[in-house]
Formats: C-alpha cells, structure tokens, sequence
C-alpha cells in the first residue's frame, strides 16, 4: 500500500473498547447485542506524517468494511471530532489518535461526569440543549439553548461563544463564522463552513451531529 516505503515491524495499531452499553443500556426495549461501544485507535509509527496516513486508511476501513465471521446487523462509527485523528502529544483523544515513538500519548479519553464538582461552569449550567448539525452540505451550524431568561442573559455576558473559540477548535477562518444571539429564542446560533464537504470521502460526520463535543468540557469565563 505505501510501495514498501513503510516497515511493518515499525508501525503498531492499537484498538481500545471503552463504555459498552453506556448510552442505551437498560433502556432499549429489545436490545441488540452487541451494543454501542467507543473505539480509541491508536497509531504509533516513526514519524508523525506516517502515522497520520495510517490512521486515516485505518479508520476509514474500520468504518466501511465487513466484519469477518459476522452477519447480525452492524451499524458505522460516529466521529465526536473531523477530522477524527489526533496527535497525542497535544493532550486531546477522539476515536482515531496518531502518536510517534518520540511522543507519547498524554492521555486516553476524556469523560464529563454529569453532577461532578467542577471550579468553573460548562455549556451544560447554561443550556438545556447544544446541537450541531448541517445546514445545507457547505455549511456546520450549532444551536445553544438555554435553560432560561437568567441562564441565556449569563452565557452571553460570558464571551465565551465568539468567533476566535470557533476558529481555534474546528479550524476556521474567523471572517467565515457567523455568531448571533436570539434573546426570543433564548439561543445562541454558530454557523461556519464544513471542514470538508458533506458525503466527501474524507467527510468522518456526514450529518455533523457530532461536531459540537469537543465543546462540552470547556470551562467558561465568570460572567463580568
């Protein structure tokens, strides 16, 4: 595949299962088996290029090709992240990691604990919902909807929702995001181009719904 460019014995490709029946677990009434899981790969190569390369070819044939052996009902891999590889030494983990021998991950994968003490307020003391989705195939847009007048008044003295948040974590050219408030609504609405077009081969979200996860951690600023 890489015209012998690349040793075999060089490269390491790990699968890590976590969360088994987390989301709809007891809840389903005629569960399936198996139920959802959340994938980590890990790609360790000599360098970091190489390792990108493998980890793309990697998890796209694990989202499209056939399960050997198997022939109950298999649905696809749904990336929190596009594109869904990260390298390890930046500290962040998504379903596809890429690392070199030189470095190593810093971590696996973050969890938000639900009720847990936080120093600082997320998304999640603001907003009943926070979606993403596409609006149309070119465009990412997503929603902030607030539990209330007080919650929405207190996500938007914040700051926190700008134009320079959106283009630092998806990669954006600030100019190209639109940021509007919607006191009616008690909402706030982000648009901002696709990093790749919908249905692209390259396109790991074809309906973006997972796009607004790397949000949901982030601390918040207190309010002025």
């Amino acid at each position: 595949m890489f015209d012998g460019a690349v040793d075999p014995a060089t490269i390491d490709i790990d699968y890590r299962l976590y969360g088994g029946g987390a989301v709809l677990d007891g809840t389903e009434p005629d569960p399936l088996q198996p139920r959802e899981l959340g994938v980590l790969i890990t790609v360790t190569a000599p360098d970091q290029a190489t390792a990108h390369a493998i980890a793309t070819l990697v998890a796209h044939a694990s989202s499209h090709l056939p399960i050997a052996e198997y022939d109950g009902l298999v649905s696809t891999l749904a990336y929190p992240y596009s594109p869904p590889r990260r390298t390890a030494a930046r500290s962040t983990a998504s379903p596809s990691t890429t690392s070199s021998p030189e470095s190593p991950p810093h971590r696996t994968v973050p969890h938000h604990h639900r009720g847990a003490v936080r120093p600082m307020a997320t998304l999640l003391d603001f907003c009943s919902l926070v979606r993403s989705k596409n609006a149309g195939p070119f465009i990412l847009t997503f929603d902030f909807m607030c539990h209330d007048q007080t919650a929405y008044e207190a996500l938007v003295a914040t700051g926190f929702l700008t134009k320079g948040l959106f283009a630092s974590v998806y990669g954006t050219d600030p100019d190209q995001i639109l940021v509007v408030n919607h006191p009616g609504a008690l909402a706030v609405k982000v648009s901002l181009p696709r990093p790749t077009v919908q249905g692209d081969l390259h396109d790991t979200d074809c309906y973006a719904g997972q796009q607004y996860a790397p949000l949901m951690d982030m601390e918040l600023p207190p309010a002025p």
